[in-house]
């Protein structure tokens, strides 16, 4: 596993510009399955240092100079989101070796095998998947031509017409990029200047965060429960404790969180993304062997002769979707319709405003989300939302018999949004048969369904650790009652 040429180059670039590279202790190399990650050239303790990135090294639209050439007002027409870094990687990337990055460019992925490169055909297998609604082509492409087409039309100079890296491909190439590989960090760090008047006496206020693009540390694989390395800021007045080599503060530094065995993979992985995260993101799937944990919560049909799997695996369930169950129960009339939904508004809009979430994680637990439950409660019983409105409290986490119908009917609606059962999606997985990106779906779905099952069980057994009808208090638990059979890149 000897590291490519282009990435002997990177790491060159980066100590040109100011950054530090452990040599003896990491390396680039190709891992089976997984392209280029990180390796340990040597055993690693705890808290060893990796590398160090320099803020004025950090790809963002504020250390590139594009800026300089566009006027304030086409600057400020592509907004805070992604489009300005997109632009600047789609500049710096035609700037070829007069680009501070052009090793870091050359070295990223061309091609990606994410939903947004799916035909239509492929992606009605995400059909009633979290993905189905995420993909986000149709609005990416709206924002490509209303936004970044116009300025780069009107500079021929800066962006040469019929040059591949300024087209709708390239568009969606760099944004896949940044949403597989970026690092949120605050935009003063990212090189953007805070404006007086956006400056808040507040102290409390939390400052604007930016997608920032950081040379070798997105080169680090994710998977599941591998996580052995954490980015830190070296920045005095953030607090951080690892503080190294007496180097300029303002800096980022790639640290082991744990010893790592000469020869192993170096992962950075954030909490445990569920499979329908991981193939949005980087476009593969984690199929490992699920733990006791989680096969505890499965029946055996449901787990079927696939034991596999991604325990982070969940489900986001709508607040529109608890809103439409609540509906359903009170009955349903005309007239009755439009003063329940009037109230349910109100209800709501009070509940968003309170900084609460509208959509809620189901997972392979046999406890509720207590906001799921809350946010239940508040719509259904009057006197719950009495009291949350004169004491601001939110409604307490009780599920009972009424609650349990409207999650229940909830989860309902949501398992009929797939096309099929799960049985039919462990067949096409155990098969093997179909194109990879078929797999990848029905191991999505599969999944989702698994957890969908586990939550419609929680509900019902947590009325009943609640003292409510519906079976023994202390002898049920949300383990099967069937045969036991035993990550972000």
């Amino acid at each position: 596993m000897n590291p490519a040429p282009q990435h002997d180059d990177l790491i060159a670039e980066v100590e040109v510009h100011g950054g530090w590279v452990n040599r003896d202790a990491f390396g680039l190399s190709q891992f089976p399955g997984m392209g280029f990650g990180a390796l340990a050239k040597a055993d690693l303790p705890a808290q060893t240092s990796l590398f160090r990135i320099p803020l004025t090294h950090l790809l963002t639209p504020f250390t590139s100079h594009l800026r300089r050439h566009l006027s304030e007002t086409e600057w400020d027409s592509l907004g805070d989101g992604w489009a300005r870094l997109i632009l600047v990687m789609m500049w710096e990337t035609e700037r070829g070796p007069e680009s501070q990055w052009y090793r870091y460019l050359a070295a990223m992925p061309k091609t990606f095998d994410t939903p947004m490169f799916w035909t239509d055909e492929e992606l009605d297998e995400l059909r009633g998947t979290d993905i189905q609604d995420r993909v986000g082509k149709t609005e990416a492409e709206t924002t490509y031509h209303s936004l970044l087409a116009p300025i780069i039309m009107a500079h021929p100079d800066l962006f040469p017409p019929g040059a591949g890296n300024f087209s709708l491909a390239s568009y969606h190439l760099q944004g896949s990029r940044i949403l597989s590989r970026s690092f949120t960090i605050p935009a003063s760090r990212a090189g953007q200047l805070q404006e007086a008047s956006s400056v808040s006496s507040d102290d409390d206020e939390e400052e604007n965060e930016v997608a920032v693009m950081v040379p070798i540390a997105d080169m680090l694989n994710a998977a599941y429960g591998m996580d052995n390395a954490r980015l830190y800021a070296n920045d005095e007045d953030e607090g951080n404790e690892v503080m190294d080599h007496g180097a300029d503060p303002d800096s980022y530094t790639m640290i082991t969180s744990r010893s790592i065995s000469k020869g192993d993979q170096i992962y950075n992985t954030y909490a445990s993304p569920p499979n329908s995260e991981l193939l949005r993101k980087y476009g593969h799937v984690d199929a490992i062997p699920l733990d006791d944990a989680t096969l505890t919560f499965l029946e055996a049909e449901e787990v079927g002769e696939w034991p596999f799997g991604n325990p982070g695996d969940q489900v986001e369930l709508q607040g529109d979707e608890v809103v439409r169950a609540v509906l359903s129960h009170r009955g349903s009339s005309a007239a009755a319709d439009s003063a329940r939904e009037e109230l349910m508004t109100e209800r709501i809009d009070w509940w968003l405003e309170e900084g609460q979430d509208d959509a809620f994680a189901l997972s392979f637990s046999e406890e509720l989300d207590e906001g799921l439950v809350a946010f239940t409660r508040l719509l259904l019983y009057d006197d719950e939302w009495l009291r949350a409105v004169r004491k601001g409290k939110l409604p307490r986490n009780i599920v009972d018999q009424t609650v349990a119908e409207v999650l229940h009917a909830a989860i309902v609606n949501r398992q009929s949004k797939y096309c099929n059962d799960l049985q039919h999606d462990l067949e096409i997985i155990k098969a093997g048969s179909s194109s990879q990106r078929r797999r990848n779906a029905a191991i999505v779905r599969a999944g989702e369904k698994r957890v969908l099952k586990v939550a419609a069980r929680a509900v019902r057994l947590k009325t009943v650790a609640d003292g409510l009808p519906g079976g023994k208090r202390k002898s049920e638990n949300l383990h099967s009652a069937g045969e036991k059979i035993q990550r972000t890149k």
